[in-house]
């Protein structure tokens, strides 16, 4: 049985005078991968022997798939869709962590329309509520506080909703509500007339939990410690910037998302958190069996839950 330890990987440092290794790096249009774009903006990633070239994707549902073809070699998948992949027997490792989830979190939040019957978490029950993507973070966060809520979640039709189009789902009714992030999250708050109904669901989490991984092939990254090794200490730079700097990081992060100057004022960065622990893939693991969610190797209790592998 694969225990957790085999899915965060160390690797040692990048050699001095390393070519720069060609590397696609897959991610969604959000805020979270705010270290990543540091990187890329001030040279981090170059600096650390890489030639990254960022590939935007709708949901991070597709990402297994495109780290199994090859088409990328790291991805940022959300967590449960990496934990879902690997116990679904896709071999993928974590490499470094992104933005953590919290509590207090106001980067996520349910939105319901100006008009709309939806006043309280009760009144969810038969209607349709877009998320991202079945199965992302921002679904098994918003189904663990309808549990929380004493909302039973079968009563709730989910639909899928690329985050580009919430508000058009939300205008035209396709959705009677949704969940919604960074940048959107804060364009739709700053709509006439507002939305009815604004819930920041993330109070209901167990603790900070990490919202995406950097995640790689087994094969791909055992084979380049160079390349991990590089983008790990690119994007904890990165990560270290945006603290120190706060004001250029939310400017880096409005050019990669594409959001106007009314929009950037408004926007929180993320809490950025290169580290990853186990005990914070147990908690999200936790959260998933609750919500019946995996069924391999990761629904039964973690033998080896204490540590991270040696470099």
């Amino acid at each position: 049985m694969c225990g957790w330890r085999a899915w965060l990987l160390a690797v040692c440092a990048v050699p001095v005078g390393a070519r720069a290794e060609p590397l696609r790096l897959a991610i969604t249009n959000s805020g979270i991968y705010l270290s990543a774009f540091v990187a890329q903006e001030n040279g981090y990633f170059a600096a650390h022997g890489l030639d990254v070239t960022i590939e935007p994707v709708v949901i991070t549902s597709t990402m297994p798939a495109a780290l199994m073809s090859g088409s990328v070699q790291i991805a940022g998948p959300s967590t449960p869709v990496f934990l879902q992949a690997v116990d679904g027997g896709i071999d993928l490792v974590a490499l470094a962590g992104s933005a953590l989830a919290t509590p207090d979190g106001p980067n996520e939040a349910l939105l319901a329309p100006a008009g709309s019957a939806i006043r309280a978490p009760a009144d969810l029950g038969g209607r349709r509520v877009g998320v991202p993507g079945i199965g992302t973070i921002m679904d098994v966060i918003f189904r663990h506080w309808l549990a929380a809520e004493g909302v039973d979640q079968a009563r709730v039709n989910f639909v899928e909703v690329g985050m580009a189009r919430v508000a058009d789902a939300l205008r035209g009714g396709v959705v009677d509500a949704a969940v919604a992030n960074d940048p959107v999250l804060f364009r739709i708050l700053r709509q006439v007339p507002p939305p009815g109904y604004v819930v920041y669901y993330m109070r209901a989490l167990p603790g900070a939990l990490p919202i995406v991984l950097y995640v790689a092939r087994r094969d791909w990254a055992m084979a380049h410690p160079a390349a991990v090794a590089g983008f790990r200490a690119a994007t904890k730079d990165g990560a270290a910037f945006a603290l120190a700097h706060p004001d250029a990081a939310r400017a880096i992060m409005a050019k990669y998302l594409h959001v106007s100057d009314a929009v950037l004022a408004d926007m929180e960065l993320p809490e950025l958190a290169p580290a990853v622990t186990v005990d914070q893939l147990a908690r999200m693991a936790a959260m998933m069996r609750a919500q019946d969610m995996l069924h391999g190797t990761l629904a039964e209790p973690a033998a080896d839950v204490t540590g991270l592998l040696a470099p």
